[in-house]
């Protein structure tokens, strides 16, 4: 019902712009029958003072989808390689009850109407947003083999570039990637964009996204928005996307590193120096267009947010408890008891009555 409220909406607001019905249907990829359905319930429902809800709407097979085609030709209009089960996957977290077949050939007739697509890459205001992405390597050190992660954050406008490595995709160590792509830039952008990953999606149903609650206080703090680009869907942060391939192509391979601190040494060097050459999409230099464009960054706090995160962890009557795939021993009056983990970068520490205990983290920065 609500995918109807909103269709019904736009069929409103269209018809007070002067348009036909026949000219909202196609502009809607809806029936100019439904068109006149929905003004006329719409009517009723001012005429008898009742919400559009407790209007009947007639659900033939027909308009079953119907109340989601606008969602449907508004994605094949940006997007027009989408599939019909990815289609269908976001109608049906939106409420769709019909059949995927359904689905189906109503993105095939649409697809015969639409225009051919150009991409154009999107542009941004200086300051506006800044896109951020994962890239992972195999990393060979002393014989062995270990998976390290490239954080990847660039500003939109200017093209600037931070890159860093690590071996941990958790929150916190995230977030310090964050901060320091903060530093760099010497400021924080209005708007990021990230992926679904987990670190920054808890949930997500169709365009509703659910971030993680770390995430949303570091950003009121930070003074950012968060954003999430559709799944599976790489034009939407096509700038931080292609960066994290040329990341690899032009950083990464081909060399060797002995240690994670001399990988991000010479990362923060690469970066120092492809900043300064001319992009290929704006044929200018990142750096010099991050000139102007710093001044349109949020400043940061003048003292650095001490980043953790919290879990809970059970002592067993042993006096030990399990972290990140280690044991470590509290004092034998604890034993059977919760203590509470405050897990930094780096170490974390264990929060018993009346006692702390600091331990090494499970998953330093520059462990291998």
């Amino acid at each position: 019902m609500r995918e109807t409220l909103k269709t019904m909406i736009h069929v409103q607001t269209l018809k007070d712009e002067g348009l036909t019905n026949v000219a909202i249907a196609e502009k809607l990829g809806i029936h100019r029958e439904t068109v006149a359905t929905y003004l006329t319930k719409m009517q009723q429902a001012r005429d008898e003072g009742r919400p559009l809800d407790d209007i009947v709407i007639t659900r033939s097979r027909r308009n079953v989808i119907e109340p989601f085609l606008y969602h449907i030709r508004e994605r094949l209009s940006d997007y027009p390689r989408l599939t019909a089960k990815r289609l269908f996957r976001e109608i049906r977290d939106q409420g769709y009850p019909g059949s995927y077949r359904t689905v189906r050939r109503y993105v095939a007739r649409l697809r015969r109407q639409l225009p051919a697509r150009v991409y154009m890459p999107y542009e941004t205001a200086a300051g506006e947003q800044a896109q951020v992405d994962w890239g992972h390597e195999e990393w060979i050190c002393d014989g062995a083999k270990h998976k390290v992660y490239s954080f990847v954050y660039v500003l939109s406008h200017s093209r600037m570039r931070y890159v860093e490595y690590v071996t941990s995709l958790d929150s916190v160590v995230f977030l310090n990637c964050l901060y320091r792509g903060f530093e760099y830039m010497g400021g924080v952008p209005k708007k990021i964009l990230f992926d679904n990953a987990k670190v920054v999606v808890s949930e997500r149903g169709g365009s509703v996204v659910r971030f993680q609650a770390d995430l949303l206080q570091f950003a009121a703090l930070m003074r950012f928005r968060p954003d999430a680009c559709w799944v599976e869907d790489p034009e939407t942060k096509g700038k931080v996307e292609s960066t994290v391939g040329y990341v690899h192509r032009d950083f990464y391979y081909g060399r060797t590193f002995t240690d994670l601190d001399t990988m991000n040494r010479q990362a923060r060097a690469w970066c120092d120096e492809v900043n300064r050459e001319i992009h290929t999409t704006t044929q200018e230099v990142p750096v010099e267009r991050w000139a102007a464009e710093r001044a349109c960054l949020t400043p940061l706090p003048q003292k650095k947010p001490i980043l953790f995160r919290v879990q809970r962890a059970k002592v067993n009557k042993a006096c030990l408890f399990s972290f990140a795939r280690n044991q470590y021993s509290v004092p034998k009056e604890y034993a059977r008891q919760y203590v509470r983990l405050e897990i930094y970068e780096h170490e974390f520490r264990v929060a018993v009555p009346k006692l702390w205990l600091r331990c090494a983290a499970a998953h330093p920065k520059e462990a291998a």
